[in-house]
């Protein structure tokens, strides 16, 4: 299995802070990267309760909104992750965690995950500044063979990237109108950009996407990407949501 990242997915990764749109289409690709059965990332409040936040891929909302209201406090592999010391945003695999006959002893895997035929699961977990718990989870079915370390090495090269956009897209997500638009001629001067990266992020929030502003100015992709490389260099952030955050006045780190 090839080690090398997906730029594309990168891309699209952090575009949906920035377009608001959702997050299914990159949890689409993340399934068919390491081989899941389907796909789930939620945010909820610590203990048991409604999740605030679920977006599935090839999944059952119906099996995820009960775990978070009746077994997320019990969950075993939340404990685990503890008592391990395994770092907030590392991608783990559920025999990494726990070994199979000390899973299937439990209450969680008796009530939950036989009934459903949910076998094993990769996936990473991150509680934020505001408490929030946020999963990545990527269940296998009943049968299906486990993860090996080769598929849970590709799917860390993308789930940082997804936690981070997950915390610019809640920073972004509530900010109020500005009063006044930014200054892009004095943000080009302190900044050093040439006009032609200053139309693109003049575009960029617009257009929702490298690809939707390499549309709207009648360039290629690759121009338009190199382009935003060398705005990110200049501006020293590091995606297309923290440059933004910049534009804006605005945090936008996590």
């Amino acid at each position: 299995m090839s080690g090398a990242i997906d730029l594309d997915l990168i891309e699209q990764i952090y575009d949906v802070p920035i377009s608001q749109s959702g997050w299914t289409p990159v949890l689409d690709c993340l399934r068919r990267l390491i081989g899941a059965e389907s796909a789930v990332l939620m945010t909820r409040r610590p203990g048991n309760g409604e999740p605030l936040d679920l977006s599935l891929s090839a999944g059952d909302a119906e099996t995820w909104q009960l775990y978070s209201r009746r077994f997320a406090a019990t969950d075993p592999f939340l404990d685990a992750l503890q008592a391990r010391g395994v770092q907030p945003g590392d991608a783990v695999t559920d025999t990494q965690l726990l070994a199979p006959r000390t899973l299937a002893a439990t209450p969680f895997f008796q009530e939950f995950l036989r009934p459903r035929a949910i076998g094993h699961a990769a996936g990473a977990y991150l509680q934020d500044a505001n408490g929030l718990v946020r999963h990545l989870l990527l269940p296998r079915a009943v049968g299906d063979r486990a993860y090996s370390e080769p598929r849970r090495r590709r799917l860390q090269l993308y789930v940082r990237h997804l936690f981070r956009a997950l915390q610019l897209q809640s920073l972004l997500k509530p900010a109020p109108p500005r009063r006044t638009p930014p200054d892009l001629d004095q943000f080009a001067r302190t900044h050093r950009l040439t006009p032609a990266e200053v139309r693109l992020v003049d575009l960029l929030p617009r257009a929702g996407s490298l690809r939707g502003a390499a549309s709207r100015l009648q360039r290629s992709h690759n121009t338009v990407r190199a382009q935003m490389r060398s705005v990110l260099a200049k501006t020293g952030t590091k995606s297309q949501v923290e440059l933004l955050g910049l534009l804006l006045g605005r945090n936008a780190g996590p």
